[in-house]
């Protein structure tokens, strides 16, 4: 399942790339008088706000993993 979504990031990213190199080549060689992507308005994206567990929801957290598998990942 990863894998599939990996592959399929990777080559929009390289489809993407690519474009964008076409783009800048065909500016230089005067085929196009502008960039189309330049022009591109992308959606304002909400700040990030970080939320973290309280003293007693670790507690909680240690006291439900300890003795199972996730234990080591969650308590270092």
């Amino acid at each position: 399942m990863f894998a599939d979504f990996l592959d399929r990031w990777l080559e929009y990213k390289y489809k993407q790339a690519t474009e964008q190199t076409l783009s800048k080549r065909k500016l230089e060689l005067g085929l196009i008088t502008s960039n189309p992507a330049d022009k591109i308005i992308f959606p304002k994206q909400d700040k990030f706000k970080g939320d973290y567990y309280t003293i007693e929801e670790v507690w909680a957290l240690f006291g439900k993993v300890i003795g199972t598998k996730m234990e080591m990942p969650v308590i270092p």
